[in-house]
């Protein structure tokens, strides 16, 4: 019965968002994007993430994190990310829960203050701890809850990654969604076997090119029916010449979990 509820959930998006249910061939730019979103949801998942961070002079350091996320509400994500490693950071916590219609709710948890920080909206363009990817980033941006904030246009079709994409122009519209976030401009490489994201650039707001992300290794996730994910990606700022890299391992999806135990304020200080 839930299953049932949540497709219906979607095929409701799909309708609010284009207007009609379009003939399969006859894609518009944000049918792709609201495959793309549903292709990046599953009832849950789970991973653990290493990290790796280079700064321009090739120093590296590592770290370890768990990630989860849970769509029981087909609309509205909620995701934890917990550090397990190094000493310096082990047991920082980053909460974030969707909100149709309004700002998301972010929450950052430092355990060496015993402090919970909100990240509020014009925060979301920082960096997520020092790495090269922003808060922005770690939200789905083009997704239901955030498509009307943004001009979308199907630039070209090309091969990326070894696979046949869609590239999607993505320009900010709304007053909030220009002011808050960090970029003037993005490029999003969709894959059109499975919705994708293979690869993405990003402008800052004076038009130069800011940021690069590559992610690579798509395979299916274990536990979901066709789900696919990117177990390897590579950001590169090409401001700072930092860059990170991700490497997820242990992935899966559909696991029990009660999410009302797990995504809130008490569990992202506690753990437990």
């Amino acid at each position: 019965m839930e299953k049932m509820l949540c497709f219906l959930a979607v095929a409701l998006m799909a309708i609010t968002i284009n207007g009609s249910v379009r003939a399969a061939g006859e894609m518009s730019v944000r049918d792709i994007l609201l495959r793309n979103e549903q292709a990046r949801k599953a009832t849950n998942e789970t991973g653990v993430v290493d990290m790796i961070l280079t700064d321009k002079d090739g120093k590296v350091r590592t770290r370890k994190i768990t990630w989860l996320a849970d769509d029981t509400d087909p609309v509205n994500r909620q995701s934890l990310i917990r550090f397990l490693a190094p000493k310096d950071v082990e047991g920082t916590g980053f909460l974030e829960i969707e909100h149709a219609g309004s700002e998301n709710a972010r929450w950052l948890y430092l355990p060496a203050l015993r402090k919970t920080r909100r990240i509020s909206g014009s925060d979301k363009s920082d960096s997520f701890m020092g790495t090269d990817f922003a808060y922005e980033d770690i939200s789905i941006e083009d997704g239901v809850n955030e498509v009307d904030d943004h001009r979308y246009r199907i630039l070209r079709s090309e091969k990326m990654n070894g696979a046949d994409c869609w590239v999607i122009e993505a320009i900010p519209t709304s007053a909030k969604e220009i002011s808050d976030s960090g970029y003037g401009r993005r490029e999003i490489w969709i894959t059109k076997d499975h919705f994708v994201r293979t690869f993405a650039k990003y402008w800052d707001k004076n038009g130069e090119l800011m940021k690069q992300l590559s992610s690579t290794d798509i395979k299916p996730l274990p536990g979901g029916p066709n789900q696919w994910r990117a177990y390897k990606s590579y950001m590169e700022n090409f401001q700072t010449g930092h860059t990170t890299r991700l490497i997820f391992t242990d992935y899966y999806c559909n696991s029990e979990i009660e999410p009302s135990k797990i995504f809130n304020a008490r569990h992202l200080e506690s753990g437990r």
